[in-house]
């Protein structure tokens, strides 16, 4: 008697589909939630905080899946996958913000190629403008919902708890989807940075996170060691 083996997934396959599953549909989100006639501007703050958590949870997933480490380049820890937050002349001086690996300068600042697809149209890199003319503000192929203002009237985004650092607003993932606050550039040790207390990200939609009223403001938070981020 003969058995035919038949194909299944495995549970860590299952759990792999339905976390991407998961993140693509929040990806889509804001966009049916933009539709919307007559939002207030507390549902637009909520809807832009959907939105930059679910890609923070992507930034996380893209650095799992894709191993940087290389036993020949000594600084292999600074081409992990980041996300990064600011607002400059290439966002129209609008809070903006971009996903992207640094494979080739990784103390530089990143080409276009080392920007993420947006995989809902990979025909966009995932960035609302970046600074340095990377992708300036006539670009077609940026995401424009990156740029947080005028599509969700943000005003203000502030880093607090353990993940200030001077002027710099970014999140960094390593393989295991551990989140780091910061490289420098002479930073030698991979685990210096590594978040040891919970990050705190504060999204607003007055000038200043700092004397924002309750209805201003929804922070986002990202667990040490895990990652796991979610809203205050």
């Amino acid at each position: 008697m003969t058995y035919k083996l038949k194909k299944a997934f495995t549970m860590i396959e299952l759990v792999f589909v339905i976390a991407v599953i998961g993140i693509l549909s929040s990806f889509m989100l804001p966009s049916l939630t933009s539709m919307i006639p007559g939002m207030s501007s507390e549902g637009k703050l909520r809807e832009a905080a959907v939105q930059v958590m679910s890609h923070i949870r992507y930034t996380q997933h893209l650095a799992m899946i894709d191993n940087r480490f290389d036993k020949e380049n000594e600084v292999w820890f600074k081409e992990r996958w980041q996300i990064r937050f600011y607002e400059n002349v290439n966002s129209e001086l609008e809070w903006a913000y971009t996903i992207f690996s640094d494979r080739t300068n990784q103390d530089l600042e990143p080409n276009i190629n080392e920007i993420a697809r947006n995989p809902i149209n990979t025909n966009e890199y995932m960035t609302g403008g970046y600074p340095g003319n990377v992708i300036d503000v006539n670009n077609s192929r940026r995401t424009e919902k990156m740029k947080l203002n005028n599509n969700y009237g943000v005003q203000d985004i502030d880093f607090s708890n353990s993940c200030t650092s001077f002027n710099s607003r970014k999140i960094i993932f390593d393989n295991f989807g551990r989140p780091y606050w910061r490289y420098d550039d002479d930073d030698t040790d991979y685990d210096v940075n590594l978040l040891y207390t919970a990050c705190q990200i504060d999204i607003c939609s007055v000038p200043d996170c700092t004397i924002a009223n309750a209805n201003d403001i929804v922070s986002i938070v990202i667990e040490p060691m895990t990652g796991y981020t979610h809203f205050q």
